[in-house]
């Protein structure tokens, strides 16, 4: 009998049919991989699962009989817990009592805030990572964060533990660490359903998996009787083909160019981008690469350095200079730095340019409304999402939809940090298709990713940052390895 089973699960959005009659089992001591396209309906399943939702039709089985959770306490009740891809974390509170947030507390007892601490420090212990209990978490990196909401989960003790994109912001080491985490909770008993669009990840990691497309299941199979490409065969329903190699490009004149710049960990970094050109950044968590997306942006004030503009110095009061003189920023992280959530689409893509399509301070709404009807046919948005919430677009559609923000901007220098980051692999191929019409319509491009195939396949040119500081560059084709060397700051083994 299996820990938990799902049957002719249905929901339903007014007329959209979300999920269609979906089969799903998982046993104690399984990882089990929930894959699909963004909107195939994954999210929705373990919102269900997870109490967030009620089903339309169908039941769900947990431990053997029918059961109907009202509410996320009530799936917590039961020993099951859900990390979200986007976090539910409350920043002014401390990293222990976010991972205690939501327990039991007799109202006539005093909170036991030292418990709290001890009880955190345990639990990060057990992930491997040092980070203080009483840190407020809004003093956190974002890979912090999402530590902090796997140290919550874990600390629930759950027989079921739902992960949803949980490595998408962390680095190469600290995915090895949640690996290993998980490896030995499934050898306690413990079920996961593992969430992601890393197909690495799936087929080092899970025992079964699960593809959904389009609101249905399927397929269902262990994952060593799949291979990677027959996987995004069944969640695309065709042959992807692939997206080719860096293509050269008539790369025009310096547009932005960095001299000595220092901030915070940043020291003494030199770096040129040129129109046209689509340059890549890596390095590992805590090299520095989204403070110096944030300190180009205006969000940051350099210490020490030149910033250089078309061949003059400029200094950012905030991000509204640089957006006046075209520089753009798409953020690793939309919910807190991006969205406006409760906005429709329309909203948000024209949000950076509305002076643009105003009179008098007033926007003429036809003129916003036509251009993004317009760029929506570009990036492949439906035009019913024009006028909806952006909160209810897949995380591929949100961040396509932010990209045209800039876009419309007309932007010159665009600095992407994780641009794909909870992406499924089609909305991934359409981004980067726009990525390169941009660099060929003459913007200079900067991506910063933790993704190595993504960058060897975008960028003209691949700078590593180690410790605050540029240590390697190169152009294609690439060496996978020296680059990963240089940004550990190893030595490339020979062979």
């Amino acid at each position: 009998m299996p820990l938990l089973a799902l049957e002719k699960i249905t929901r339903r959005f007014g007329p959209v049919t979300v999920l269609d009659g979906v089969d799903f089992t998982v046993e104690a001591g399984e990882v089990h991989a929930l894959v699909g396209e963004n909107g195939a309906g994954k999210s929705t399943l373990m919102k269900i699962l997870s109490g967030a939702l009620a089903p339309d039709a169908g039941t769900v089985r947990w431990q053997g009989a029918a059961v109907r959770f009202d509410s996320p306490r009530a799936a917590r009740a039961a020993g099951i817990a859900m990390i979200h891809q986007e976090l539910a974390l409350v920043p002014a509170l401390s990293v222990a009592e976010n991972i205690c947030l939501g327990e039991a507390q007799s109202w006539w007892r005093p909170v036991d805030y030292r418990n709290f601490e001890n009880s955190a420090r345990a639990v990060l212990e057990r992930l491997g990572q040092p980070i203080d209990p009483r840190t407020p978490v809004g003093r956190l990196n974002l890979p912090e964060q999402q530590m902090v909401e796997t140290a919550r989960a874990l600390r629930q003790k759950a027989r079921l533990l739902i992960l949803d994109e949980p490595t998408a912001s962390l680095s190469a080491q600290q995915s090895e660490q949640l690996f290993a985490v998980l490896r030995r909770i499934r050898t306690e008993g413990t079920a996961i359903i593992y969430i992601s669009h890393r197909l690495e990840e799936i087929f080092a990691l899970c025992d079964r998996v699960t593809i959904l497309r389009n609101g249905r299941r399927v397929h269902c199979a262990a994952v060593g009787e799949l291979s990677m490409a027959a996987v995004v065969r069944h969640m695309v329903g065709r042959t992807l083909e692939p997206t080719g190699t860096p293509a050269a490009s008539q790369t025009g004149r310096p547009v932005l160019t960095v001299h000595n710049l220092c901030c915070g960990r940043l020291r003494n970094l030199h770096l040129e981008l040129r129109a046209g050109e689509v340059v890549g950044l890596m390095g590992v968590a805590g090299a520095g690469r989204s403070r110096l997306v944030r300190t180009l942006f205006g969000a940051q004030r350099p210490e020490a350095g030149e910033i250089v503009l078309d061949g003059r110095p400029v200094v950012w009061r905030s991000p509204r200079d640089a957006i006046a003189r075209g520089i753009g920023l798409l953020g690793e992280d939309r919910k807190r730095h991006s969205l406006l959530p409760e906005r429709c689409v329309r909203e948000n893509m024209a949000l950076v340019s509305l002076l643009g399509r105003a009179r008098w301070g007033v926007v003429e709404q036809y003129r916003e409304r036509s251009a993004c009807r317009a760029l929506g046919g570009q990036l492949r948005l439906a035009p019913r999402t024009q006028e909806m919430a952006i909160r209810a677009l897949s995380g591929g559609n949100q961040q396509k939809a932010l990209l045209g923000r800039w876009l419309l901007a007309g932007c010159r220098v665009l600095l992407l940090d994780e641009p794909t980051r909870g992406v499924d692999v089609e909305a991934k191929a359409e981004i980067y298709g726009l990525i390169r019409a941009l660099a060929a319509g003459g913007t200079a491009v900067l991506v910063v990713s933790s993704d190595l195939p993504e960058l060897t396949l975008l960028a003209e040119r691949l700078l590593v940052l180690q410790g605050g500081r540029i240590v390697g560059e190169q152009r294609p084709p690439y060496d996978p390895r020296a680059l990963l060397a240089q940004a550990l700051g190893v030595a490339a083994e020979d062979g």
